[in-house]
């Protein structure tokens, strides 16, 4: 399999995701996905070719050329990248995208949805129809899967706010909850809801599993600060002569956003709020300005300026995984406060507001999917617009909830569920809340930890110890863990999870471990234990629960980011759901795998 052949590569060469990725040109997250064969390019494409010619780079760089060879069952060196391409392809057969119902396709996955919705709401094709506006025979074809409306978001909002408000006129919410697979209390708050059953009949949070992957990851490969940027401010601010009242296009929006933020720093602002419908890609899609944009929100977060950021959360998986390569590093800042607007965007046009309370503010609109030149941006300091525009951002924030939470160090294990859900969590080692509290102290001993060391090791476990046997009365527990091979544990290189303290286990620890796993199973129905046989993640750990979703970096500097968005929180379990279905669990096959550690 895709996957397996690229881990086996990194293995025999002795290189990371990381190094690989260096090689390729490419995100970690990109090779993430290819370990994980959630991504397998086209055999015989340009990114297949890159991806065989990175590893054959890599082997040579690491003297490991030969042992690539005969892991391809090749000869001759030259003969090296076919051989290598049809081993990676070995076994690997032409299937459609997976989603979250299998691997049907979007339109039958959305067929069967709006089937199951509309009998559950007892609307025929006729009256649906009529109430749309539409042919009977286009709702007939939408629930035989033979076609898809997401090309005409009018109808697609419009079918969802016709079934979503069916739903709550019928008092059908606990069925409907059962019907999406996920709790009622959804449904306490009805826009937030509408967001989540949105999604749901249109399948979009199949697409969004990898994007809660590459948030992970890029979690966990974060330095712990901000890092600088390579251009100065005097190189990145708008020129002094720029005083036009309007601006036009993206190009526009680009100049108009870079004298917005230069402003804001040279006039020493406290605070900024930012809030933009647009296409992330006035952004994104030109590397210069987005280095650029980076390097002005790196220096009004140095200047100590507050930076409210309200996010458009209904957008495309790929215009989220770019929103968060731009954002995400910035939240180390401890200046940057996000929220999500709960409010569903209109259909019609985008509008975009930059603000320095009382002092300047961007405002414009464009028609959305329309050409990106046509939006006009006023650049205005009258206080009669900027009192206005206040009033907008602050009822924009009373429709918003907070989207991210930053924590650091004391706060690793923040997320707490109260023991009122179940949670599950993915981690690459065996969890500290699963260690005998002896095997802690006796660890904490022999890697002779300073006062302080334990004492914090000490409060993590006790306080992440609780959590764990508390929700296990009432609600299940789920642990997903990535072991190493017996060989790495016999060696003692194997590391624990005790933060704060760099120390690998002996081998008879790691035994006294994993067998303390096996007791809890026996003990305790509510636990599930999955051993996750790819290693493809690495460096953060995810706690996951309906109500918030914790990802936290595993090694120092310890950072940890909250979510609370509904559908973020429902697009990790998702994820989750993913892995799990592709690891070993049940008491007896655990018990198999401990028997490899046996001396």
């Amino acid at each position: 399999m895709f996957g397996h052949t690229i881990c086996d590569c990194l293995q025999i060469i002795g290189i990371s995701k990381a190094d690989l990725a260096g090689y390729i040109g490419c995100d970690r997250s990109y090779v993430t996905a290819l370990c994980s064969a959630r991504r397998v390019p086209v055999r015989g494409g340009a990114a297949s070719a890159k991806v065989v010619n990175a590893l054959v780079a890599a082997a040579a760089a690491n003297g490991k050329t030969e042992e690539l060879m005969r892991f391809s069952e090749c000869r001759r060196i030259t003969d090296l990248p076919d051989a290598l391409s049809a081993r990676l392809y070995e076994n690997e057969t032409a299937k459609p995208a997976r989603t979250a119902a299998g691997d049907a396709s979007p339109n039958i996955v959305f067929g069967h949805r709006l089937d199951a919705t509309m009998k559950l709401t007892g609307l025929t094709n006729v009256r649906f129809g009529k109430m749309l506006n539409i042919d009977p025979s286009y709702v007939s074809r939408f629930r035989s899967g033979k076609r898809y409306p997401i090309s005409t978001p009018v109808t697609t909002r419009g079918i969802a706010y016709t079934l979503f408000g069916r739903i709550c006129e019928k008092k059908l919410t606990k069925e409907a909850a059962l019907l999406m697979n996920v709790s009622e209390e959804v449904f306490r708050d009805r826009e937030r809801a509408f967001g989540i059953f949105y999604s749901w009949l249109f399948n979009i949070e199949s697409d969004r599993s990898s994007v809660m992957e590459e948030i992970a990851d890029r979690i966990g490969s974060m330095k712990g600060e901000i890092t600088p940027p390579a251009l100065s401010f005097d190189e990145v601010c708008a020129p002094a002569c720029d005083g036009r009242e309007v601006y036009f296009g993206d190009k526009g929006l680009q100049d108009a956003a870079a004298r917005f933020l230069s402003y804001a720093v040279k006039q020493k602002a406290e605070e900024i709020f930012l809030f933009s419908e647009q296409n992330i890609r006035w952004m994104t899609s030109d590397p210069a300005f987005a280095a650029r944009w980076y390097a002005l929100m790196y220096y009004c977060v140095a200047s100590g300026i507050r930076i409210t950021i309200v996010h458009n959360m209904h957008r495309r998986a790929e215009e989220m995984s770019e929103a968060i390569k731009a954002w995400m590093p910035l939240y180390l800042s401890g200046m940057v406060f996000s929220f999500y607007c709960k409010a569903p965007p209109g259909e019609r046009f985008s509008t975009t507001l930059l603000l320095i309370p009382g002092k300047v503010c961007v405002f414009g609109v464009n028609v959305k999917s329309g050409n990106p030149d046509d939006g006009i941006y006023r650049f205005d300091f009258d206080r009669q617009i900027l009192k206005i525009r206040d009033n907008t951002a602050n009822k924009l924030l009373e429709r918003s909830g907070q989207l991210a939470h930053v924590y650091m160090t004391d706060d690793l294990y923040r997320l707490s569920t109260g023991g009122a859900t179940s949670f599950t969590e993915l981690g690459n080692k065996l969890l500290l809340a699963t260690m005998p509290e002896k095997l802690l102290y006796r660890m904490l001993d022999r890697a002779n930890a300073s006062e302080a060391q334990r004492a914090w090791a000490i409060q993590v476990y006790k306080k992440y110890h609780t959590l764990l046997f508390r929700d296990l009365r009432n609600n299940t527990a789920s642990e997903i863990v990535s072991l190493p091979d017996p060989g790495t544990v016999a060696r003692g290189l194997a590391p624990a999870d005790i933060p704060g303290v760099g120390i690998y286990y002996e081998p008879d620890e790691f035994r006294l471990h994993f067998q303390n796993v096996l007791s809890i199973m026996n003990d305790q129905p509510n636990f599930r234990f999955y051993v996750y046989k790819k290693p493809s993640f690495e460096d953060f750990r995810i706690l996951c629960t309906r109500k918030a979703t914790s990802v936290s970096r595993t090694k120092e500097p310890y950072v940890s980011i909250m979510f609370e968005h509904p559908e973020i929180c429902r697009s990790f379990e998702l994820y989750l759901e993913e892995v799990k279905k592709q690891c070993v669990s049940g008491i007896a096959q655990i018990e198999k795998l401990a028997s490899a550690y046996d001396p």
